[in-house]
């Protein structure tokens, strides 16, 4: 299928100033409420580099660059995504990107807000708007592909001189960095994206070899999904849980995902009545076979408690589409 398959900075939690989170609380109106305040991390080399670099950007910049130089490009809607990263490759240029550090299971739950929780906000803004009004959908799908081919190859092969496939050849040259913020903008701000993408997802199954491709997939999905649990549910259905059987290494991570998404019961009981996306079924009959036998195996696994507690949300959501169809 593929050759290669291919401390000055304090921790900035990404849910404050992230446009595109769905707020879980108003408070109410009561501006002296308590909250509980969050630990700090402390972040990580290449996390401060960017930090510190990505807080001098301002949208001014942003807009004077994209508005200045579009006679420097071919009039091609490709070009236009060209445009864009040429601005990241610069304003991003001598920060490091360690995907292989990344995506480690253990540094999973502090990389999902990564890296947009360090880009100002009225930046991150601005470079959403100009996408969606000026990247066709079509080029933004493959732009998403072709990006976590590069990344999920590289992780094989992570080499300074690491050659992506020929189809890639458009985003070559750009920092690895610039690649990664713009695939997160895009998760993010268009999650319907990510639904483009899920069948072509699938058939990178037989090829996760080397520890941070799951991690990665799992980072892809929760760009898309965080504040989804439709998409949520139906990516890790389709695409998260068949990985179980050959991948046990990360079932931890794999339930982490779901867990989350199921502790939101009102956005549940909406799913309850209406439980497909665009058509498809969120819990498919071969995806519910594969959580009927995890969750009760033949003899008794680490995992099978975790199995047993959502089992029984995650069966209504099976069962509710066909019993409604029945009647």
């Amino acid at each position: 299928m593929m050759d290669a398959i291919e401390e000055s900075v304090e921790y900035h939690d990404a849910n404050d100033g992230n446009m595109f989170r769905l707020l879980e609380d108003d408070h109410h109106g009561c501006s002296n409420q308590v909250v509980p305040q969050k630990k700090k991390k402390k972040l990580s080399d290449w996390e401060v580099s960017f930090a510190n670099v990505a807080a001098k950007m301002g949208p001014s910049d942003l807009a004077d660059f994209l508005d200045k130089v579009p006679d420097k490009y071919p009039p091609v809607p490709m070009f236009r995504l060209t445009r864009f990263l040429d601005y990241y490759d610069t304003a991003l240029s001598g920060v490091s990107c360690p995907w292989c550090e990344m995506f480690k299971d253990s540094n999973l739950a502090s990389l999902i807000d990564v890296p947009l929780c360090h880009i100002p906000e009225p930046v991150l803004r601005t470079s959403v708007e100009w996408l969606n009004q000026q990247v066709p959908e079509r080029i933004r799908c493959d732009f998403v592909m072709l990006t976590f081919n590069y990344i999920f190859s590289y992780l094989v092969t992570p080499a300074k001189d690491f050659v992506p496939r020929s189809e890639l050849i458009f985003i070559m040259g750009k920092t690895k960095m610039a690649m990664f913020v713009t695939l997160a903008m895009i998760l993010r701000s268009k999650p319907h994206v990510l639904t483009k993408v899920l069948p072509s997802l699938r058939r990178f199954a037989p090829f996760y070899k080397v520890p941070g491709q799951i991690p990665l997939t799992l980072w892809f999905i929760t760009q898309a999904s965080k504040d989804d649990l439709s998409l949520g549910l139906l990516s890790w259905a389709h695409n998260l849980l068949p990985l179980v059987d050959s991948h046990p290494q990360s079932t931890d991570a794999i339930l982490d995902f779901v867990e989350k998404i199921l502790a939101k019961p009102d956005d549940l009981a909406r799913t309850l009545k209406a439980p497909l996306w665009e058509g498809e079924e969120l819990i498919p009959p071969h995806s519910f076979e594969i959580l009927l036998r995890l969750t009760f195996p033949a003899s008794s696994e680490p995992t099978t408690s975790r199995f047993k507690a959502i089992y029984p949300l995650l069966k209504k959501l099976a069962l509710v589409h066909t019993t409604s169809n029945s009647q």
